[in-house]
C-alpha cells in the first residue's frame, strides 16, 4: 500500500467520523435531558470525586503509619541492643519511643476514621452509580427512536475512532501534518482518485512527470492545480 492509499483510507475513516459527529450533535440537541437525569449525573460525579479523595487520604495515612511503625521498631531494636550504655541517652531513647507511639496511636485513630469514611463513600458511589444507570435507562427509553440511534451512533463513533488511531499509526508525522493541514483547507477532501489522468477533484489534466510518481509508494504526489494528494487505485 502506498502512502497515498494509506491516507485515502484515513480520509474515508475521517469522513465517516465527521458524519457521525454531525448526527450525534443533532440528536443530542434534540434530546431533552430531564432535571432528574442532570441531578443524577451531578450526584454521581460528586460521589466519584469523594471516593477518589478518600482513597488517596487513606493511602497517605497508611504510608505514614507504616513509616512510624518502622521508626518505632528501629528505636526499640537500638534500645535493647545493648549498644546504648549512657543512662541519659537511654532515657532520651525511651522518650522518643513513647512520643512515636503517641503519634502512631493518633494516626491509627485517623486511619480508622478514614477507612470508615472511605467505606461510606464507596457505598454512596455504588448507590449513585445504580441510580444514575436506572434514571439514564428510563430517560433513554422515554426518548424512543432517537435514543436507540444515539446508542448505535456512539458505538459506531467509538469503533471508528479506534480505526482512526490505527490508520494514523501507519503514517509518519510529516505526512500526517500535511494531511491535517490540507484537510482543514480543502473541506475534508485531501486525497482524490485519478480519473483518466485527470485530478478527481478539480478535473485538471495531470502532467506526465506527476503521473510517473504515482507508483512510488514512499512518496505522495500532489495535483499541481488544487494541491490535493493523488492516488490511482
Amino acid at each position: 500500500m502506498t502512502k497515498a492509499e494509506a491516507l485515502l483510507d484515513l480520509q474515508d475513516i475521517d469522513s465517516v467520523i465527521d458524519r457521525l459527529t454531525r448526527r450525534l450533535t443533532e440528536i443530542k440537541a434534540s434530546l431533552h435531558e430531564t432535571e432528574e437525569l442532570i441531578a443524577a449525573r451531578s450526584a454521581l460525579r460528586a460521589a466519584q470525586e469523594s471516593a477518589t479523595h478518600k482513597r488517596a487520604t487513606r493511602k497517605d495515612l497508611e504510608l505514614s503509619d507504616a513509616s512510624l511503625e518502622t521508626r518505632i521498631t528501629q528505636a526499640e531494636q537500638r534500645m535493647y541492643s545493648g549498644l546504648v550504655k549512657n543512662p541519659k541517652e537511654l532515657l532520651d531513647l525511651q522518650n522518643d519511643i513513647a512520643s512515636l507511639r503517641r503519634q502512631k496511636n493518633t494516626l491509627d485513630d485517623q486511619l480508622f476514621a478514614a477507612m470508615v469514611a472511605l467505606e461510606e463513600a464507596e457505598n454512596e458511589l455504588e448507590t449513585r452509580t445504580t441510580a444514575d444507570a436506572r434514571i439514564a435507562a428510563e430517560w433513554r427509553a422515554s426518548q424512543g427512536d432517537l435514543a436507540v440511534e444515539l446508542t448505535q451512533l456512539e458505538h459506531d463513533f467509538a469503533e471508528k475512532t479506534g480505526e482512526q488511531a490505527e490508520a494514523r499509526a501507519q503514517l509518519g508525522a510529516p505526512d500526517l501534518v500535511t494531511y491535517d493541514q490540507l484537510r482543514r483547507r480543502k473541506g475534508g477532501v485531501v486525497v482524490v482518485e485519478m480519473e483518466n489522468n485527470l485530478c478527481g477533484s478539480c478535473k485538471v489534466r495531470v502532467p506526465a512527470h506527476v503521473l510517473q510518481q504515482l507508483s512510488q509508494a514512499e512518496h505522495t504526489t500532489r495535483c499541481p492545480n488544487c494541491e490535493r494528494i493523488l492516488v490511482r487505485v
